[in-house]
């Protein structure tokens, strides 16, 4: 009869991270974190999930981006499902986890040159 026997393996430890060198003082990073800020403040408790605050290309350097901006009572987990109205783009969906107050969603997977369909699902929770 054959019998298995368990051996222990060592794991190496994980290396350390990688410093990305980010220059807080850089024009284009604190342009880029005013602008975050300036959309964060735009979402009001109004922009419930079934009233989203859209911003399309917030930064102006990708067209087929935005942000949704939704405010939370609670914690809560939610689905983006992006999709062009005509359906010739498989959809893509992201899973987010709201906070209480504002929040911005990235929407990534916008379709060029048609209506694209953004749907807010809550989350299976188990």
């Amino acid at each position: 009869m054959n019998t298995l026997t368990a051996t222990s393996v060592v794991l190496p430890a994980p290396r350390p991270a990688i410093n990305q060198g980010i220059d807080i003082n850089n024009e284009m990073v604190l342009n880029h974190t005013a602008i975050y800020e300036n959309c964060l403040t735009q979402v009001t408790q109004e922009n419930t999930v079934e009233n989203a605050l859209m911003l399309l290309d917030p930064y102006g350097t990708a067209p087929l981006s935005a942000y949704a901006g939704v405010w939370s009572l609670e914690p809560a987990e939610i689905i983006v499902t992006v999709q062009d109205a005509a359906k010739t783009a498989m959809p893509i969906e992201h899973l987010y986890t709201l906070t209480p107050g504002a929040n911005l969603l990235p929407v990534l997977g916008l379709v060029a040159d048609t209506e694209n369909r953004i749907v807010f699902s809550q989350a299976d929770t188990p």
